[in-house]
């Protein structure tokens, strides 16, 4: 990075932060803290009104706002394309904003930019999630209000068997979404430990007047569990079409998969009936020949 954009992308994250500190703008850009003295006086000699705090770092005046900013094309392509498919993946209001913010940056886009970005995007697709996320769901919107105010949420939550509902309290640090759902990151009390909770098996929850602080937690190492399965070649492609994330490597003719718990993979490779062979362990092996027991059964 030139120093000019150095200097740009400096101003813009004053503008993003309240107060930076010089060690954290020496970390950001990787240089060192003599080079940021440097850089924020040639800032302030360009007219920029930036007030220094001994030990406290740097900050932007109120008096300055930074004029609109002309995307080059990769920068309106990127935006667009991200815009496209939140629209795509998306419902309610979230999607209209994404409409609206859509055209408000073609028409900042210059003629020549705003032309070649609407031939290239009209080249990429996006295949929908189902269901599309809605940002009007009731829990959803209590799960983001919650985060934001750090308060602790009280829930019923449906486990992965059906008969596993339980009472929980849990301290949500975050939203994930993926393949259509959506998860709430959080610190669970009941397993005093970091969680992961799908949306969609969130039965009822409520914000607690109580507000926590965020835990510094260090990951628990969990003890990885080595299933190898060995598929029929006519449909050993279509497996590594749409191959599960546990995926780890072939070897021979053998696929082998890393997972946390059996849980995680043993009614995907069910759906392979007698064409997904599982050498190891042994619990998956009867687990998927209790299952098969339990067809006949229903068949018969």
């Amino acid at each position: 990075m030139n120093r000019i954009d150095r200097l740009f992308a400096i101003l813009l994250l004053l503008q993003l932060k309240r107060r930076v500190t010089a060690r954290d703008i020496a970390a950001e850009f990787a240089m060192s803290e003599r080079t940021v003295y440097r850089d924020m006086k040639a800032l302030s000699e360009m007219g920029i009104p930036i007030a220094a705090q001994a030990g406290e770092g740097y900050e932007l005046l109120d008096t300055f706002t930074l004029p609109p900013i002309a995307l080059t094309e990769g920068e309106g392509m990127a935006l667009f394309i991200a815009l496209q498919w939140l629209i795509r993946n998306s419902t309610g209001t979230m999607q209209q904003a994404a409409h609206t913010s859509l055209r408000k940056i073609e028409a900042s886009l210059p003629a020549q930019v705003h032309d070649e970005v609407r031939l290239l995007a009209r080249l990429i697709d996006h295949f929908p999630s189902h269901p599309p996320l809605d940002w009007e769901q009731p829990e959803l919107r209590a799960v983001v209000a919650a985060i934001r105010e750090r308060r602790v949420l009280h829930m019923r939550y449906q486990g992965y068997q059906q008969d596993d509902v339980t009472e929980r309290e849990i301290e949500p640090t975050g939203l994930t979404f993926s393949e259509g759902a959506w998860y709430v990151d959080a610190f669970c009390r009941l397993r005093n430990d970091m969680r992961s909770f799908r949306g969609s098996r969130i039965l009822w929850l409520a914000a607690r007047d109580e507000q926590f602080v965020p835990r510094i937690m260090t990951p628990a190492r969990q003890t990885a569990i080595d299933v190898r399965v060995r598929f029929e070649a006519a449909i050993r492609r279509h497996v590594q079409e749409r191959q599960h994330y546990g995926y780890v490597e072939t070897v021979s003719d053998v696929m082998l998969y890393r997972v946390h718990d059996l849980s995680e993979i043993r009614r995907w490779l069910l759906g392979f009936g007698a064409d997904a062979e599982v050498l190891e362990p042994a619990a998956l092996r009867d687990w998927l020949r209790d299952e098969a027991q339990r067809l006949i059964h229903l068949l018969t």
